[in-house]
C-alpha cells in the first residue's frame, strides 16, 4: 500500500515537472520570438539612422554648393557693376 502511495506521489511529481518544463519551454519560445523581433527592429532603426545620416550629408553638400554659387554671383555682380561704372 505504501508502495502504491509512493508511485502515485512520484507520478504526481513527474506530471508537475512536465507541466513546469512545458511552461518554461513556452516562455523560452516567446522570449526568443521577442528577442528576434527586437533584433529585427534594431536593424531597421539602424538602417533608417544610416539613411538619415546620408541625407544630412547630402543636404550639407547642397548647402555648401549654394553658398559657393552665392559668393560667385555676388562677385559677378560686383565685377559687372565696376565694369559698368568705368566703361559706360
Amino acid at each position: 500500500m505504501y508502495r502504491l502511495l509512493y508511485v502515485c506521489q512520484f507520478k504526481e511529481l513527474e506530471n508537475q515537472a512536465r507541466e513546469q518544463i512545458a511552461h518554461a519551454t513556452a516562455e523560452l519560445r516567446d522570449a526568443r520570438v521577442e528577442r528576434d523581433k527586437a533584433i529585427k527592429d534594431l536593424h531597421m532603426a539602424q538602417l533608417e539612422s544610416q539613411s538619415w545620416k546620408q541625407e544630412a550629408a547630402a543636404t550639407k553638400a547642397v548647402v555648401s554648393c549654394i553658398r559657393v554659387l552665392d559668393h560667385l554671383f555676388v562677385n559677378v555682380l560686383l565685377i559687372l557693376t565696376v565694369y559698368h561704372l568705368f566703361y559706360s
